[in-house]
């Protein structure tokens, strides 16, 4: 094992060396490595050092490759792609994954040879704890690693480092529970349940990456945007992660400490050192600390650049419009107030109001906020337009600066009838915009040379 792992420190060098795009190294981590470890976990007795050394290397070479500094939580690699993390799985999980998977595949066995063998060694090994035959739930306890009762007098002194033995400190690891494991093993965690055993690995690599999306939504700081992005149902939030679509090597190297907010500000870095002041360098008021939100939401001078990043996703919508006619950032003629909507799209008798607009991810509910903002500003609207028996709708179309989506989008693409092909990857393209326009506001904050 000590040399598997090794090579694989290697390979992760050589991957981290290589003349790939980031998205490459990591698929190539994704293909290449990660299932030589899970072969040497099932294959080769473990040791805890040699796991330790690798997935030090592993963390080391995924901060390298997303550009994130050490401070940064390796919780970001391991969690969930749904609340932006990279979907990789951590050693140490899956060290404690293949013991149970073996477990639970050898009790599935259909060789009734086989299962004999099993059931009778893992009886065994339960009857040299409890001194007397064990109840099959006693088994199931003893198997997910319960410590209630006689079993409390379980260790591995006591017992021959079996199987059964290991699968009880990893189900204890894992916080899963096995019931019927002498009839038909199931798994549960969480409130979910698996009894399929060729699907038991996806099932508990889940419950993983899910443990660390708890994880990294719980971290105040690094969390915030993780917590905003779990409420979007689509992967585009994230696709770039894993083919590049639209994202700039630029882009790569802000989006990752953005995300995370380990990006140098004044506000961040009066966090490490008394000699910083957390003031907008641009705005230079006390009112405004210089807080990556400010500088790529609100910041006055910036708002040129602000509005820009704006249109270029009005101008993706505009251009998704095959049917009647559309007025862009005009007033509504007739109606009252001078609110000027970004799109007002008609088509026949149906009028739809859409209004473009980039909150900051802050936390779990920006998103919507947001949306509710910009539909209340224009419900008036529908009124003005029923005047004229018309069929008037109003939507909130909102893209996050760090790549967040919306699911209500999906109302606006609906009533603009844009086809389920082009979506995905109109969605994709929409976020890409969003951070790259991010990213320039940034540099440009801190330089002070425009970007294009």
């Amino acid at each position: 094992m000590n040399t598997i792992t090794e090579r694989l420190i290697k390979d992760l060098e050589k991957i981290r060396d290589s003349l790939l795009t980031p998205w490459q190294k990591l698929d190539a981590i994704r293909t290449f490595i990660q299932p030589c470890l899970t072969y040497a976990l099932r294959a080769c007795p473990v040791t805890r050092l040699s796991l330790q050394n690798y997935r030090r290397k592993l963390v080391d070479v995924l901060r390298s490759i997303c550009n994130l500094p050490k401070r940064s939580t390796a919780a970001y690699f391991f969690s969930d792609k749904s609340v932006g993390g990279l979907g990789l799985q951590d050693p140490f999980d899956e060290r404690h994954i293949q013991k149970v998977v073996q477990t639970v595949k050898i009790l599935s066995s259909k060789d009734p040879f086989i299962l004999n063998i099993a059931h009778g060694q893992l009886k065994s090994v339960v009857y040299r704890c409890l001194h007397r035959d064990p109840t099959e739930q006693e088994i199931d306890e003893f198997l997910s690693g319960s410590s209630e009762g006689d079993l409390k007098n379980h260790s591995r002194a006591n017992n021959s480092q079996t199987l059964w033995s290991c699968c009880r400190i990893s189900a204890k690891a894992l916080n899963v529970k096995i019931t019927n494991a002498i009839t038909e093993p199931t798994l549960s965690a969480n409130n979910t349940t698996s009894t399929n055993a060729k699907s038991v690995a996806s099932y508990l690599h889940r419950q993983c990456l899910e443990k660390h999306a708890n994880k990294l939504k719980s971290l105040p700081d690094q969390g915030k945007v993780a917590r905003c992005l779990q409420t979007s149902k689509f992967p585009s939030t994230n696709s770039w992660c894993y083919d590049g679509t639209g994202i700039r090597f630029c882009d790569w190297r802000f989006i990752h400490r953005a995300r995370t907010n380990t990006l140098p500000t004044n506000d961040v870095k009066t966090r490490f050192s008394n000699n910083n002041s957390p003031t907008c360098r641009k705005c230079h008021s006390d009112a405004n600390t210089e807080t990556l939100p400010h500088i790529i939401c609100h910041c006055l001078p910036n708002m040129p650049s602000i509005t820009s990043r704006h249109d270029q996703i009005l101008k993706r919508i505009t251009n998704t419009i095959h049917r009647g006619s559309y007025a862009v950032d005009q007033i509504v003629p007739g109606a009252p107030g001078n609110n000027r909507p970004d799109l007002v799209v008609t088509d026949g008798n149906k009028v739809t109001i859409i209004d473009v607009t980039c909150p900051f991810e802050n936390d779990a509910d920006a998103l919507v906020v947001a949306a509710e903002r910009k539909e209340n500003k224009y419900n008036y609207l529908i009124d003005h337009f029923r005047s004229l028996n018309l069929q008037a709708k109003v939507f909130g179309f909102v893209v996050g600066p760090l790549g967040g989506w919306y699911p209500g989008n999906e109302r606006a693409l609906d009533e603009l009838y844009v086809s389920k092909r082009y979506r995905t990857l109109f969605r994709k393209l929409c976020c890409a915009d969003s951070i790259k326009g991010s990213r320039n506001i940034y540099v440009e904050h801190l330089t002070g040379v425009p970007q294009y």
